[in-house]
Formats: structure tokens, sequence, C-alpha cells
């Protein structure tokens, strides 16, 4: 064989395995990113299921004080993916009113006394041994929500609807804290922050979207609103997810 020849010879094994050796490590490629891409799934999946449990167990939270203000007489309603417990009209304020009757102090009663017990165990100073299985600290905050109608009001007392809302929102919070001190300090999920809250909305996040609202329409706008905030997912929640992909 010629010397040529020879050279060409080696130089077709080099390339050979050359190509080999690319396709082999294109393979070895391929496996692992399919292997990450399993275990990044798997964690997305566990991390979602978390949150999902998360939710479940503030819409049980929700539920019982449902039942504890219905069992009273009282009408409330649950909105399980907002976290958010309804008031309607009439169970706390009249029409262009914040003045809390007799009847609505019986109804705040009811949410203190099951938010004095059940809070807690939400919040970052939650008591393992003597909350229920069904609960962590999983809440960022709970807020208090005043909402009106459109119909504008300019009272003596009240000059717009975001004053209405606001005085709504602060009446029904100082009367819950009033009831049970202990809400005014409880801490969140992680502790930067208390849970208890209050906001106001005029008519700008309306249940019923009508550009022109009949009576009953603005009377469902017209409410109170407590909702309940999850906290997000923690640096730990994540980990905590890939570790048991991963295994």
């Amino acid at each position: 064989m010629s010397g040529k020849a020879n050279h060409a010879q080696h130089q077709d094994t080099y390339f050979i395995s050359l190509n080999d050796l690319l396709v082999g490590l294109l393979f070895i490629f391929i496996v692992l990113l399919m292997t990450y891409s399993l275990i990044f799934q798997d964690s997305v999946d566990k991390l979602e299921d978390k949150l999902t449990e998360r939710v479940e167990m503030r819409t049980s939270l929700l539920e019982r004080i449902r039942a504890d203000l219905c069992e009273a007489g009282y009408e409330a309603e649950v909105i399980p993916g907002e976290g958010v417990l309804r008031l309607p009209e009439g169970v706390l304020f009249a029409p262009g009113q914040a003045f809390l009757g007799e009847r609505a102090r019986g109804a705040l009663d009811i949410i203190a006394d099951a938010l004095g017990e059940e809070l807690p165990c939400f919040g970052s100073e939650r008591d393992a041994a003597s909350c229920a299985e069904n609960t962590a600290a999983i809440l960022e905050a709970v807020y208090i929500e005043g909402h009106t109608d459109d119909l504008a009001i300019n009272t003596p007392q009240f000059r717009s609807n975001w004053e209405l809302s606001s005085a709504r929102a602060i009446a029904t919070y100082n009367y819950m804290i009033n009831a049970d001190g202990a809400l005014k300090e409880l801490p969140n999920a992680n502790g930067s922050a208390t849970l208890l809250g209050a906001s106001a909305y005029a008519d700008t996040r309306r249940v019923a979207k009508s550009e022109q609202p009949n009576a009953a329409e603005r009377a469902q706008n017209r409410r109170v609103d407590f909702r309940f905030l999850l906290s997000p997912a923690s640096e730990e929640d994540v980990e905590a997810a890939a570790i048991e992909a991963a295994n």
C-alpha cells in the first residue's frame, strides 16, 4: 500500500472515530437533557400540588366561617378561587352608610371569634401541636375590602364613593380588632407583616359588570369582602419540591 493510501486510511479512521465520539457525546447530552427535563417537570408538578393544597386549606377555612355565619342566620358567600368570604349588602351596612348596627356587630363577632381561633394556625407563629392537620403557615394577608355601587355619593359625611368604601372597611377593621385585640398583631406566614388590614375600591371592582346596572346588580356590588391572600412559594418550597422530584 502506498504512503498516500495509508495516510488516507488513517484520516478516514480518525474522522470515523471523531464522528463516533461526537455521536456518543450528543447521545449523552440528549439523555441528560431529557433527565433534567423530567426532573424539572416533576418539580413543577410537586410545587403545583403544594399550591393546590394551600388553596384547599384556605377554602376549608372560609367554608368553616361561612357555616358559622349561616348557622346564625347571616348570608355569606365563599369564592374559592379568589380566597374571598363575601358579605352582601344588608349584612353590615345600610345604603350610603358606614355605621355598624346591632345585627352587623353580631356578624362581625362571629367572624372575629373564628379568625381569632383559626388565624394563628396560618401565620408564622403557628403552634403545630395545637393546630389542626389541614392548617399551615400559608397566609400573606387578610384584607377587609369596602365596595360600593356606581351611583356617585356626595353628602356631608362622604364626598365620594371612595370615602364611603374606605369608611366601611375601616369601621369593620376597627370593630374586629376591638372584638379580639390579638387580631391586630397576628403575623403573616413569613413574619414580615401583620395579617389583618383594610382596603377600599369604591365601585372599581364590580361583581355585576353591566355598563348600565339595574337595582339588583347595584345591590350585588355593594358589599364587604374578606380577601385571604396566600403567601408566595418560598425558596424552601421550591427546593423541597426539587428534592422530592429527584428522589
